[in-house]
């Protein structure tokens, strides 16, 4: 998800455990869908194929979304949290 978020593209997946909702906001940077509801899935692919200018919405949305998972900001972070410097 996030490769594809970091290439402009948009993102749909299943709202799973695994942590997808911690990077896609449904309906604005891709689109979430609740665990095995397939006729829903079905319906926001097809969105997705049939409109060009929500795709390049959802993708920017995700290009911008995804920079805060970028090295230099986890690292700052990170290097914080080991040096107490919250």
């Amino acid at each position: 998800i996030g490769e594809a978020m970091s290439a402009c593209l948009p993102v749909i997946a299943f709202d799973c455990i695994a942590g997808t909702s911690d990077l896609i906001q449904d309906n604005h940077n891709g689109y979430l869908i609740p665990l095995f509801d397939w006729d829903l899935y079905k319906v926001r692919l097809s969105q997705l194929m049939d409109n060009e200018q929500l795709r390049t919405f959802l993708g920017n949305n995700g290009r911008t979304t995804i920079r805060q998972f970028s090295i230099d900001i986890i690292g700052k972070k990170y290097l914080n949290f080991i040096t107490g410097h919250l």
